[in-house]
């Protein structure tokens, strides 16, 4: 194989390779096995795609594109996410996310370029194809993986993947739709192959010869249903429903009435789809158990958009920023959770993907968002109802079965978007089938850059200008995920109380990689190293004094670097608050701090008792030491505040256990 066809091929097999492992793909090294592997995994393999295309380009001297409409929403989309960022207030954590939210904006780029590439590189409806093969595929191991660890959990020697809730996808319920996807893109494919197989003179009923694609898709589909009823998720469900009305539909005007019979499999996946919709409880479905998840509903979502939208006119164009919705739950949620198990749960993303959107990126953003998926459905839609039938006396166009496997396999991810949370996986997918519709559907142009010396020397400095660019991305991602490797293991020895082995990793880890999350927890192993400090009596007085102090100082200055990072998120500011209050009792002053932090942590998280309650506890620790100083007014004054933060804690929730112990103690005292 020469250099050149080498760069024309190796793009477009590492896209399918991403289509076939990105779904499965997982490491044991870090916090996040599932979703931050899968990230660096896909910008890796889509990084390096981009370089080879781009080297291609240069050698060819000539860029072959396409165009289409659905170009124009992806690239404004961008643009107004870049603005977003930048208004968040935390560029940092909008850009990358803390822990992988699906919404952040770099997540939101490497899409944008997946997408781009795979129009470029696809060259008609047989890549197309072939694409489709491979995104079955990597669903089709998933589902084999699913199956063999719910008979054996101990199937790899990992702790972590022993749980019954592990799936390497991340979650039951979204690969119970990336699996629909696929389901109902296989059952176009399937009829495409058969009636292939019957032009060219291959009766399949009369020989019984079945091609290798047909097999594959048969097998593919018998275990991606077993899938859907082992999960039995009613949206996945709504989802087939829906893409196997459209099917039925193509095929009743696509085939020929001799053909006709192929129309009973749809019609049999549309039939137990509103069966195991409407009728909830059916003995032999649901047989893989899978964990309940915890949501937000679409009116709470909808309640938290709405104030977010509200809040300021900048909110209201370009939204709070990718990867905060979490801050405005904790901000804008009623206190009805309270009441529940799950009050203490920060959700990251609400129901629906378009809601979350709107809410983190604006109304620009959103309605561009709704934009680039309604063009969509509007093409697949008219192409559906409006293209002529191939049966009457014209030539089969076999090949219209790509589009309507992509067609139903981009309906149930935009399903997805809009009735499920937003996920990494179920992004991409999205992303995937409809850049395949405009691979297909696109027009290609060639831009040449050397018809001139001056088109020569801006297309060569541009091409090198990219290459060196990402290069410098290449070192970036590299280095975030050393950092990432650095915090688990540094947080396994801090967790196991070898805290002067764990903050060195710590460190390392929050210098390579400016995340508030990594800040946040160094200066909490240096707050528990204080605690381990006091409690060392083999250190001399003057030792012992001397290191705490210094890691006081440190503490604090790493508690401030969270904040000033990701001054919005109230974790960052109960740390500082949490610092001040562990150190009231042996420093000066930490009181005032103490209390004047909680009470900022409330106006973040005003429904959250845990905030009071710990605030309440200051003034109880304030009291006791005043009243140990005979400083009676003082103390009464410190007792009631006390008092008013304990109340507060359980007019918040009436259950709340160390608001009832609160009070208890300052009954106590007093």
């Amino acid at each position: 194989m020469n250099i050149a066809t080498f760069l024309d091929k190796a793009p477009r097999y590492i896209l399918y390779g991403i289509l076939l492992f990105l779904p499965v793909f997982f490491l044991p090294f870090t916090s996040f096995q599932t979703d931050f592997n899968k990230q660096i995994f896909f910008s890796v393999a889509l990084f390096s795609a981009t370089l080879l295309f781009i080297a291609n380009a240069l050698r060819a001297g000539s860029l072959s594109i396409k165009t289409h409409l659905l170009f124009a929403p992806v690239l404004f989309l961008i643009a107004v996410l870049g603005i977003s960022t930048y208004g968040s207030g935390a560029i940092t954590h909008s850009f990358w996310g803390s822990q992988v939210e699906p919404d952040s904006f770099f997540n939101l780029i490497l899409f944008a370029l997946f997408f781009a590439l795979l129009v470029f590189l696809f060259e008609g409806r047989e890549h197309a194809a072939n694409a489709i093969y491979f995104f079955i595929a990597g669903a089709v191991l998933d589902s084999l993986f699913v199956f063999a660890h719910s008979f054996s959990p101990a199937l790899l020697p990992l702790g972590f993947t022993q749980s019954a809730a592990f799936n390497p996808f991340g979650s039951f319920y979204a690969f119970s739709l990336y699996a629909g996807a696929a389901f109902a893109a296989g059952l176009a494919l399937l009829a495409a192959n058969m009636t292939k197989a019957q032009k060219k003179g291959v009766a399949i009923k009369k020989t019984g010869f079945i091609t290798p694609r047909t097999l594959f898709l048969g097998l593919a589909l018998a275990l991606l249903f077993f899938i859907e009823l082992g999960v039995n998720f009613p949206i996945a469900w709504f989802a087939l429903a829906v893409c196997s009305l459209v099917i039925v539909y193509s095929f009743v005007h696509e085939l020929p009435r001799g053909r006709m019979g192929f129309i009973a499999l749809p019609l049999f996946v549309l039939a137990c789809s509103f069966t195991f919709l409407f009728i909830r409880g059916i003995p032999f479905v649901g047989f893989l158990k899978a964990p309940v998840e915890v949501r937000l509903t679409h009116q709470a979502t909808f309640n938290i958009l709405e104030k977010t939208l509200r809040r300021s006119p900048k909110n209201l164009l370009f939204g709070s920023g990718p990867a905060t919705f979490v801050n405005q739950y904790n901000l804008h949620r009623d206190g009805t959770a309270n009441n529940s198990p799950f009050w203490d749960v920060h959700f990251s993303q609400g129901v629906g993907a378009f809601l979350s959107f709107f809410a983190a990126f604006g109304v620009l953003g959103g309605v561009l968002f709704v934009l680039f998926s309604g063009l969509f459905t509007v093409y697949g839609a008219r192409w559906l109802l409006f293209r002529k039938s191939k049966s009457k006396g014209k030539e089969e166009d076999h090949q219209s079965f790509e589009l309507l496997a992509i067609f139903a396999g981009g309906l149930c991810f935009l399903i997805a978007w809009l009735f499920y949370t937003a996920q990494f996986l179920l992004l991409f997918g999205g992303f995937a089938m409809i850049a395949l519709w405009v691979a297909i559907m696109g027009k290609k142009k060639e831009i040449q850059f050397v018809k001139s010396p001056q088109g020569t020397f801006w297309g060569m400095s541009g091409g090198v200008t990219l290459v060196v660019g990402l290069i410098f991305i290449f070192y970036t991602i590299g280095k975030n995920y050393y950092a990432e490797l650095f915090f688990t293991r540094g947080a396994v020895y801090a967790n196991n109380g070898d805290l002067e082995r764990g903050i060195p990793y710590l460190e390392k880890a929050a210098q390579l990689h400016r995340l508030d999350r990594y800040w946040r927890n160094l200066s909490n192993a240096r707050l528990l190293y204080i605690g381990s400090l006091l409690r060392n009596s083999s250190l001399q007085d003057t030792q012992k004094r001397d290191l705490i102090q210094k890691n006081m100082l440190i503490s604090e200055s790493q508690a401030k670097e969270a904040i000033k990072i990701n001054p919005n998120n109230v974790d960052n500011v109960l740390q500082i608050a949490d610092f001040y209050a562990s150190i009231a009792p042996i420093s000066e002053g930490a009181f005032d701090f103490a209390v004047q932090n909680y009470s900022r942590a409330k106006n973040f998280d005003p429904e959250n008792p845990s905030i009071p309650a710990k605030l309440g506890f200051v003034y109880l620790r304030k009291a006791e030491v005043l009243k140990t100083k005979a400083e009676g007014d003082a103390y009464k004054v410190a007792l009631e505040k006390a008092r008013q933060e304990g109340e507060a804690a359980l007019t918040l929730k009436a259950d709340f256990a160390p608001a009832k112990d609160l009070l208890y103690r300052i009954q106590q005292l007093q």
